[in-house]
């Protein structure tokens, strides 16, 4: 009889009798005739007992710089919520959003681990980290990693509304660690990002509302804190919104964690991102501008004041630089992402005067074509770099990515910024498919200098 045959699942209309080996027999590796007792347990008196099945054990443990994923997949035949949280812990792990981030990334392992309000969103962020690896497989009817990711997403949305209705207005941090990590999870389960606005401008920052900048915080929340303010500094300026910040936090969160130099370096860099969302961007260029009748844009003052004022803020990002020493200090990851977010900031600064017309007749901050070559050739190698070398988490490269990608024409450039996000999307952040896309859109469009404003440069939400 063929092999194949021989090896074949007995089916339901199968003769052969389908015989499980006890557990004696199965231990000494030997055929088992069937029954209970079997004829060789009944020579040999021992206990004939069913062979026990055998199952993958599995414990959530801190892991440190160590990957879960495989070349082959772990084959699971039942969910065991451990597996996905030993994910969580190794994806959390790599995010490091600054240094004391990468510091207590333990003490925040230690935190979810405990909480029972943050275990279900600790579980749907491990199995979608596990699905993007493939290092999980499922058998038979089982869930597959991402619907047990959106499963517990959902279970665990329910648990917050519910500590929500019992809070008061009283700041719990595991309600704001529960808000952000949603936020996290959305980063990398969504497309557009809209979800994740929602849940900084709905859910953390409704939380930091009701927290005073003396409260007494655990080491691991004020490091979640500074975490948040470097995502919202960058979903403020990429989406074009006001920051949802208190005006109170606005200049920087947990100062007392800022003593270590690339710390310092980094929360400014964010708040300059904060600071041209709100006040240049925002509030002054475009709104003035479309306050005044077309035919006066070129004679009036107020104008000319705001392109002073923007030639002063080119000089002071200049300065920040200089004064910082970042590119004097140690080699360092932060060093690298701070010159990144820097020459990001320089040509997005400079690109708001491109909208219109009347800017053309006054001296405003521009670079020439040398100096914007410079700036997205830096944004583009460090990016690079970080991506490779480091645990710096890759949404943070989509804002200088931007800037780099409306800044090239030709298309080996272009080619050279869509792998880079390609490369993003390979560490799990599904939100890159909103810059490339956007990318595409206006390079479709093409570059132009009309007379009213090309608005095809802004991300609307």
């Amino acid at each position: 009889m063929p092999n194949d045959l021989m090896k074949r699942k007995i089916g339901p209309l199968d003769k052969r009798k389908n015989i499980t080996r006890c557990q004696p027999c199965a231990t000494r590796r030997i055929k088992c005739e069937g029954g209970r007792p079997c004829e060789r347990c009944v020579r040999t008196k021992k206990s004939c007992v069913p062979q026990q099945s055998e199952q993958t054990q599995m414990k959530f443990v801190h892991v440190s710089g160590h990957v879960l994923s495989s070349s082959s997949p772990l084959p699971v035949r039942r969910h065991d919520n451990a597996i996905y949280l030993d994910h969580f812990a190794s994806f959390i792990q790599r995010c490091h959003f600054n240094k004391d981030f990468a510091a207590t990334n333990t003490d925040i392992v230690t935190v979810i681990g405990r909480n029972p309000l943050l275990l279900n969103i600790a579980i749907a962020i491990g199995a979608l980290d596990a699905g993007r690896k493939g290092s999980i497989r499922s058998f038979g009817k089982l869930e597959a990693p991402q619907q047990i990711a959106f499963r517990a997403c959902g279970k665990s949305i329910q648990d917050l509304y519910s500590a929500l209705s019992t809070t008061g207005s009283v700041f719990r941090e595991d309600v704001f660690w529960s808000t952000f990590l949603h936020g996290l999870f959305e980063l990398l389960a969504e497309n557009s990002g809209n979800s994740f606005a929602n849940h900084m401008v709905f859910g953390a920052s409704k939380m930091l509302l009701l927290l005073e900048p003396t409260s007494r915080l655990s080491v691991p929340t004020k490091s979640l804190i500074d975490a948040f303010y470097v995502l919202e500094a960058n979903r403020a300026i990429l989406y074009g919104n006001n920051t949802v910040l208190p005006r109170i936090w606005q200049c920087g969160l947990t100062r007392e964690s800022w003593p270590e130099p690339m710390n310092k370096i980094l929360m400014l860099m964010s708040a300059s991102m904060i600071r041209f969302a709100n006040y240049v961007y925002h509030l002054r260029l475009f709104e003035t501008i479309e306050s005044i009748p077309l035919e006066l844009r070129s004679l009036d003052s107020g104008l000319d004041a705001l392109a002073q004022e923007g030639l002063n803020i080119k000089e002071r990002l200049r300065n920040c630089q200089e004064e910082s020493n970042w590119e004097r200090l140690p080699a360092d990851c932060f060093a690298q992402l701070a010159s990144v977010v820097h020459c990001a900031i320089l040509l997005y600064h400079c690109r708001n005067f491109t909208f219109y017309s009347c800017w053309m007749t006054r001296a405003v901050p521009q670079f020439n074509q040398v100096e914007v070559d410079n700036h997205v050739a830096t944004i583009l190698e460090l990016s690079q770099s970080i991506l490779s070398n480091t645990d710096i988490p890759a949404v943070l490269l989509l804002f200088p990515l931007r800037m780099a990608g409306v800044h090239v024409v030709d298309n080996d450039a272009r080619e050279r910024v869509l792998c880079i996000i390609y490369k993003i999307r390979q560490k799990g952040f599904m939100v890159s498919h909103r810059i490339e896309a956007d990318l595409q859109q206006f390079w479709n469009y093409g570059l132009k200098n009309p007379v009213e404003p090309d608005r095809s440069d802004e991300i609307s939400v």
